[in-house]
């Protein structure tokens, strides 16, 4: 990190802060135990969905970035809960999809797919049983995004310039290739926690290149070893409390090395989310195939956008998304 705080593009990327990682995970247990106290544990996903969206968008795009993706996520989950359903939803994900593309060659940040992300974890972690209600834990999970990086001075640290308009439409074709081709597994599976793909999916167009091959080496690296600790912990048939406990060491770890080329980041991460989202051995399982599945649904997305790009754009490996 720079004497100005922010994130340096370099193969030694430093890890970020122990008071930063303590204050970030501290102040997403307090939201979500006191969601769960207030409205019950169904509406954590949507306060941490909201945390991520106030917190990702005010560390990326400064106080106003991050105010206007928040105003976003309310007004696409207000029209999703007045009036739900899949068309609804894939015209949603479509249209932040474009905006995403646009996002990254304007001001080269990506709140648009962390939008994206958190109202799919709403949409598809609720269903049916969503409501305008579910508006309150997300606007608190906002808040309190925006509150603890602003706190900490974290405010635009990774801000980045703007992209190529070729590598924003990139971004916004791979997301809409992929959240179509994800959503259609998710109906097709029927299993009860296929939505990990969908979510699992956009989440790797947070980072820089999704579809190159070095990060996707990485992430594909650390999540096997993740997954192999994860369910190697599932077998051993531990008491609830201490395979959380574990869950949030390992987040802890994830977010002291969010920034480092090592695979040790999703790998934590991958942990932390096995143990705290599958407590069985069974879904654990499912969501380490889940896993394969994306990294199955990037690579092919990524050929394909490949084969279209030197058809009708004519453009070279130097498009990738960067």
């Amino acid at each position: 990190m720079t004497a100005s705080g922010r994130k340096e593009p370099s193969a030694t990327a430093p890890l970020v802060a122990w008071r930063h990682v303590l204050a970030v995970r501290g102040d997403g247990l307090a939201l979500g135990g006191l969601t769960g106290l207030v409205l019950g544990l169904a509406a954590v996903p949507a306060a941490i969905a909201g945390m991520a969206v106030g917190a990702y968008g005010t560390v990326s795009a400064g106080l106003r970035g991050g105010v206007a993706g928040g105003a976003g996520l309310l007004a696409v989950l207000v029209l999703l809960l007045l009036a739900p359903g899949p068309w609804l939803l894939g015209g949603l994900c479509a249209a932040l999809c474009l905006a995403a593309g646009i996002e990254l060659a304007q001001s080269g940040t990506r709140v648009s797919v962390m939008v994206l992300l958190a109202l799919l974890v709403v949409a598809l972690t609720h269903g049916t049983d969503a409501d305008l209600r579910m508006l309150f834990p997300v606007a608190a999970g906002l808040v309190a995004g925006h509150l603890v990086i602003a706190g900490l001075g974290l405010t635009a640290m990774l801000r980045t310039r703007p992209a190529p308009f070729r590598q924003g439409l990139r971004l916004g074709l791979f997301l809409a290739l992929g959240v179509g081709a994800a959503l259609l597994l998710v109906a097709l599976i029927e299993a009860p926690h296929s939505y990990w793909i969908a979510i699992l999916f956009v989440s790797r167009a947070l980072s820089p290149g999704p579809d190159a091959a070095a990060p996707l080496r990485r992430y594909g690296t650390g999540a096997a070893i993740g997954v192999v600790i994860a369910i190697g912990i599932e077998a051993l048939g531990l008491p609830d409390a201490l395979r959380l406990c574990l869950a949030l060491g390992a987040l802890g770890l994830a977010l002291r090395y969010m920034l480092a080329p090592q695979p040790i980041g999703p790998a934590m991460s991958t942990v932390a989310v096995l143990l705290g989202t599958a407590p069985t051995l069974s879904e654990a399982v499912f969501r380490a195939e889940s896993i394969g599945m994306v990294i199955g649904l990037v690579l092919l997305v990524g050929f394909v956008l490949d084969r279209l790009w030197r058809v009708v754009v004519g453009a070279g490996s130097n498009d990738r998304i960067a």
